[in-house]
């Protein structure tokens, strides 16, 4: 269960897609919050009403324009560079397991880094685990 902070459909579908089972939006009270909680511990999934439901899934087929992994920008060596720092690696330990200079990594993490558009590359693994890529560097 999330709380929304405005009435907006597309911050409660990004609240869902994030992994809440349901959302309370600003103008629900606490009676409705009261109720979602009752209800979910009896078991009973909340079941938004037709009217939410149309516009859900008109957002869902919407949202294929809007929702590309930006780890899919890119190239595959850069995508096994990302995953060898995901699992922690040096950039020489790097170097070693891909068989390249320690300047080619280097140049790898400069692309990654403009391409997820962040600026460490602790923030780009946040950013690889976040969608979920793949954490095995032949991959």
């Amino acid at each position: 269960m999330a709380t929304a902070d405005s009435d907006r459909l597309e911050e409660g579908v990004a609240l869902v897609q994030r992994g809440a089972d349901a959302w309370l939006s600003r103008s629900q009270g606490l009676n409705e919050l009261r109720s979602i909680v009752a209800r979910a511990v009896a078991g009973i999934l909340p079941v938004p009403n037709a009217q939410l439901m149309a516009r859900m899934t008109e957002s869902i087929r919407d949202a294929p324009a809007h929702s590309e992994r930006i780890t899919g920008r890119l190239s595959s060596r850069e995508a096994q560079v990302l995953a060898c720092l995901a699992m922690g690696q040096t950039r020489g330990e790097i170097a070693e397991t891909l068989e390249v200079s320690a300047e080619t990594v280097r140049t790898h993490l400069q692309h990654i880094l403009r391409k997820l558009e962040v600026h460490s590359t602790q923030e780009a693994v946040a950013v690889a685990l976040r969608e979920g890529s793949p954490t095995d560097p032949a991959a």
